[in-house]
């Protein structure tokens, strides 16, 4: 079996979806293997090249422990209900040239530039959805330890963005969502979305709709990034919010 070129790496717990997802994925001609890191076992057996590790610390965190154990060059992060066009992973990798950017498929949902990262600043990057990068970014970009499932890649986005990168959209690969994803759970129970923007904005409103009035950006991030690191209690203990777990 050859090496690597891309790490394909995700959190996720639902079982019944992977091998779904890794067909798609083969369709690309580039060798990869998958790392996928969460509290609910498979009950099958997985592809030689298809690694699963249980924990049952926040998602933010197994998404760190995955891409830890990634041999490729290249990470590609996705979710367990995401699927893609043929040959995305060859795609992406043709248009990836750039280790400050992150090379994202198209979003089905929105429009083709996706949507803005946060959508009251014009100048702000578009998100990514299904992306891949450099591993050695990856390392060098980290995870803030406060987030718990969501908006982490939004924060590493804006973090690029101020340093001269950015995301690249490929618009003949496309991403789509399977299921629904549940937001408004990481909203109102863990406030990942609004950490992000408090991070970004000096006044953040939330309204009863559930949108955001986002008034006076910072030039820079509010404060520096707690990142979260390798620790030998990693797979048991969530770091930053505490006793926070994926159920």
């Amino acid at each position: 079996m050859s090496s690597p070129v891309i790490s394909v790496f995700s959190s996720a717990n639902r079982p019944h979806l992977w091998l779904p997802l890794y067909e798609n994925l083969s369709t690309s001609k580039v060798p990869f293997d998958m790392v996928f890191v969460g509290n609910r076992r498979p009950e099958f057996d997985l592809p030689p090249n298809f690694r699963y590790i249980y924990s049952n610390v926040k998602p933010a965190q197994c998404y760190y422990i995955a891409a830890h154990h990634c041999q490729g060059e290249f990470l590609f992060c996705t979710n367990d209900d995401f699927r893609f066009s043929n040959c995305v992973l060859d795609r992406l990798l043709a248009e990836h040239s750039d280790e400050l950017f992150i090379t994202s498929a198209r979003y089905t949902e929105y429009n083709a530039n996706n949507f803005q990262t946060v959508s009251t600043r014009p100048d702000a990057p578009a998100c990514a959805v299904g992306f891949l990068m450099n591993k050695s970014r990856w390392d060098a970009m980290g995870i803030d330890n406060n987030f718990v499932a969501l908006f982490w890649d939004t924060d590493m986005i804006m973090r690029l963005y101020l340093l001269g990168g950015g995301v690249n959209i490929v618009q003949n690969s496309r991403v789509r969502d399977i299921k629904k994803p549940n937001l408004c759970l990481y909203k109102k129970k863990f406030g990942d979305k609004d950490l992000v923007y408090s991070l970004w904005y000096k006044t953040v409103k939330r309204l009863d709709s559930g949108d955001y009035i986002l008034e006076d950006p910072f030039p820079q991030r509010k404060i520096p990034i707690q990142k979260l690191c390798w620790t030998d209690d990693i797979l048991v203990k969530s770091q930053g919010k505490t006793n926070v777990r994926w159920d």
